[in-house]
């Protein structure tokens, strides 16, 4: 068996980094900047433009630690924050986790399965379409690979510094993305069913050995500048309600199909559905044969890749039940889709090098799996960004576009709202200013950015009137109707709506008739 303390390259691993990084990078980059910017990414955007303590201090008041935006504000000080440049440090994320999993599926369980793996992990249709976004997800998939790896090394042979190493990323993991937490959760159950004993009060003892105290140490000492406003965050905000629905009996078969190819559940008709069921059932059975043939070590090291592919979605959705809020969100969970491909391809390089096993059900299933890959990825070119979660396209780009192609010089545009103007300002020019009405004020979250930003801000819709005559109004399609009745002083010149996709926005153009005409 391989030693697993080997990080060393060969010519045949760096060939198959090369070629997996290079596929997973092509496909990302070719779909990465023909998509509108949409809000959390714009919030990314806008907040790096702040200093490092600002942008701690705005996200204190949102829903995120602070970790990913002061590594894209550095990234973006050297590539700037076009849409290439602030997606592409996602990509980078993503492709140095595929560096490290083949590392750690090599040392344990040999290069094709390392190799399988950096092929279904550069063909994963949701890790190619959070690959193109400006937000955290690939950044705590990375985080948690490292760990991950880190912790099995320690089990396997503990020293202080990889005890301490290890409690360091979980912290890092929590000031990236606190949904981290459901990996870590698995990872002690993972570790309570690796060390237990005969009796219970032995079994604890074991878990909470000197060493794996060390690492929690580290962990809060990592995060305890952060507690309190994750205290706060926890109370005002997830405590208030947020955004993210209930979880039904639709919630896990959604999953399973966006993972395999980035259809919802209730799109998948005929030969596709077909196609995941038997897929999903060859890999269940594949694994219960593969298992079998496995050392003690390697046993150990394919149940904690197993269980992070399963058990995080399944937490997740525990953790949404009555009377906890709901939190189940598929991104939030990204890194049981990467195991999940490391899993299968564990499982599909184990059965094929052995001769006792049936190699045409192997082949068959891995076959299946790339299909779904690739139809998975042709959906995600053709749909880009959509919002699943509210049903609805991101259209600000080209609603900006048509805004430009028919003013006549310069005119400013106002946002209905403020998480409008996220997106509109990103896209604004020197001919297009954007601005925002003060009276949308949200007491929390991402509005607390915009609280103190007096040049952006319009008071006094008047005084704008008659500084600038004409302006457009970026708003909803059915609030078209109620807009004039808010501004009594402004007349429709005219309203602007896409007709070559389905969009909730439209353009209206509003010149200003002057105080005395509304009398």
């Amino acid at each position: 068996m391989a030693k697993t303390n080997n990080l060393s390259l060969t010519r045949f691993d760096r060939l198959v980094l090369i070629l997996g990084l290079a596929v997973a990078s092509l496909i990302s980059l070719g779909n990465m900047s023909q998509w509108s910017v949409w809000f959390d990414e714009a919030f990314s955007a806008m907040i790096i433009h702040h200093n490092f303590f600002d942008i701690a201090r705005y996200t204190a008041y949102d829903v995120h630690p602070p970790l990913y935006y002061w590594t894209l504000k550095l990234w973006t000080m050297l590539w700037g924050d076009g849409p290439i440049g602030l997606r592409s440090l996602s990509l980078v994320w993503l492709l140095l986790a595929i560096c490290v999993l083949y590392v750690f599926v090599r040392n344990y369980f040999g290069r094709l399965a390392a190799a399988l793996s950096v092929l279904l992990l550069a063909t994963s249709p949701m890790l190619v379409r959070y690959s193109e976004e400006a937000r955290m997800y690939t950044m705590t998939v990375f985080i948690i690979v490292l760990a991950t790896y880190v912790l099995l090394e320690a089990m396997k042979k503990p020293t202080k510094r990889k005890w301490v190493v290890y409690g360091v990323l979980v912290g890092v993991g929590m000031l990236t993305h606190y949904m981290t937490i459901a990996v870590w959760a698995t990872h002690w159950l993972w570790r309570a069913y690796e060390v237990r004993r005969t009796s219970l009060r032995a079994s604890v003892s074991a878990f909470f050995s000197p060493d794996w105290r060390r690492s929690l140490y580290a962990t809060l000492i990592v995060m305890s500048w952060w507690l309190p406003f994750l205290v706060w965050q926890l109370v005002n905000i997830q405590g208030g309600g947020f955004w993210i629905g209930p979880v039904s009996m639709d919630t896990l078969p959604n999953y399973i199909s966006n993972l395999y190819s980035y259809y919802d559940h209730n799109q998948v008709y005929n030969w596709l559905m077909v196609t995941i069921v038997v897929t999903v059932a060859m890999l269940v059975y594949l694994s219960t044969r593969a298992y079998r043939q496995l050392n003690a070590e390697r046993k150990q090291a394919y149940r904690l890749v197993a269980g992070i592919a399963l058990l995080p979605p399944i937490i997740l959705l525990i953790g949404s039940l009555p009377p906890l809020r709901p939190s189940f969100v598929d991104r939030y969970v990204l890194v049981a889709v990467a195991f999940w491909s490391v899993w299968s391809a564990i499982t599909y390089a184990v059965c094929l090098k052995k001769r006792s096993i049936r190699q045409w059900p192997v082949v068959a299933a891995l076959v299946l799996v790339l299909c779904l890959h690739v139809i998975g990825i042709s959906y995600v070119y053709a749909i880009g960004n959509y919002n699943k979660d509210n049903d609805s396209a991101h259209t600000v780009k080209p609603l900006m576009e048509l805004i430009a192609h028919e003013s006549k010089g310069s005119q400013p545009i106002v946002a209905e709202t403020s998480w409008i103007f996220f997106e509109v300002a990103y896209l604004e020019t020197d001919q297009h200013p954007a601005f925002f009405r003060s009276e949308d004020s949200t007491q929390v979250g991402a509005y607390e950015m915009l609280r103190d930003d007096s040049k952006r801000k319009i008071i006094d819709m008047d005084a704008f009137g008659t500084r600038y005559g004409k302006t457009w109004f970026v708003v909803r399609s059915d609030s078209v109707a109620g807009l004039v009745a808010k501004l009594p002083n402004w007349r429709v010149e005219r309203v602007l709506k896409l007709t070559s996709m389905k969009s909730q926005l439209r353009a209206v153009e509003l010149r200003y008739a002057g105080v005395a005409s509304a009398e």
